[in-house]
């Protein structure tokens, strides 16, 4: 690189140098960055072309401070920011490992060098076999999702199970057409909300099944004009009435429950109501999917009690019922 480039590259060199060896803790006089830039890049400077340089990053807006040395004290994210997603991405269900390492990776370099996310310290049985998907066409489905919704088309795609063997196998041999409207995450899980193409109601697909997903020419469904939908999806409303991803119209539900699990209730309900306490038990009330709450109960059921409606309570009896007989 001859003399001229050297010096237009300078100040993203002098950057580079501010990112990835300075933090509060390690700072650089004006010789450090220019031994730096001599060992890393090759180029040789002055002082007076390191403070130049410094002051025009500044004045750009990146918050250089000088103590004792120069350092990048703020940063896109903090390494406590950094340590957290790091942490979600190992525990995450919907990705193959060697995407989950290569997130990991990307996400690394967005600190110093000396960030050091201790993964080490997370048994690695706890993250590498925790249900994660194998479908390696995960971040492909999503970007696919995604421009769809931009662009107000339907998509299709292949929609599997696993079997006894452990892989993916097609639920049926003609793929599924839907409008797509959106995709949460759900229980460690990321969701296509979407209504199929020849029904008027919402559906969730899993997003780490589906493979060989293609954008369709057919203009989508918009969300409004599906019944009972006038004023379009609420994402919050929607994760807190429907459990699991059941997404059948929500019903009011009472139940009664220990008062000790009262932390339990609020992990799973954020719309719930208290009432009628006493010193062991309380009442809540909630709106929620019945087929969801049906599972959450079992779930509970040493602890909690269903009031209403009663044919959740038939529900709950009958599937306790067999589940006794089964184990009897």
């Amino acid at each position: 690189m001859d003399a001229h480039s050297n010096k237009k590259m300078l100040i993203l060199y002098i950057l580079d140098i501010l990112k990835k060896r300075t933090d509060y803790n390690h700072r650089l006089h004006q010789q450090d960055i220019i031994e730096l830039l001599a060992a890393r890049y090759g180029v040789t400077c002055e002082r007076k072309a390191v403070a130049r340089n410094i002051n025009s990053l500044r004045d750009f807006g990146y918050d250089i401070q000088f103590s004792n040395g120069y350092y990048l004290a703020e940063r896109d994210f903090d390494d406590s920011e950094l340590q957290m997603l790091i942490t979600s991405v190992l525990f995450a269900k919907n990705m193959p490992a060697s995407q989950r390492n290569q997130l990991i990776e990307k996400l690394s370099k967005l600190s110093s060098d000396y960030f050091s996310c201790n993964v080490s310290n997370v048994a690695p049985q706890a993250y590498s076999a925790a249900g994660a998907t194998e479908n390696r066409q995960l971040l492909y489905t999503i970007s696919i999702v995604d421009e769809a919704i931009s662009s107000g088309v339907q998509v299709s795609f292949t929609y599997n199970a696993y079997g006894t063997d452990k892989a993916l196998h097609p639920r049926r041999k003609k793929k599924y057409t839907v409008n797509p409207y959106q995709i949460v995450a759900a229980n460690g899980r990321f969701y296509l909300i979407c209504c199929g193409a020849n029904h008027d109601t919402l559906s969730s697909y899993r997003v780490d099944r589906i493979t060989n997903i293609a954008l369709s020419a057919t203009p989508l469904l918009p969300l409004c004009e599906l019944p009972g939908r006038s004023d379009g999806y609420m994402a919050p409303r929607h994760m807190a009435e429907s459990l699991y991803m059941h997404l059948a119209d929500p019903v009011p539900v009472r139940f009664r429950i220990d008062k000790n699990n009262v932390n339990d209730v609020l992990d799973w309900f954020s719309n719930c109501e208290f009432s009628n306490e006493t010193d062991a038990t309380v009442e809540v009330s909630v709106t929620v999917n019945e087929d969801a709450m049906l599972y959450w109960a079992l779930q509970y059921g040493r602890v909690v009690e269903v009031l209403s409606p009663l044919s959740l309570r038939q529900r709950i009896r009958s599937v306790a019922g067999t589940v006794y007989k089964r184990h009897g």
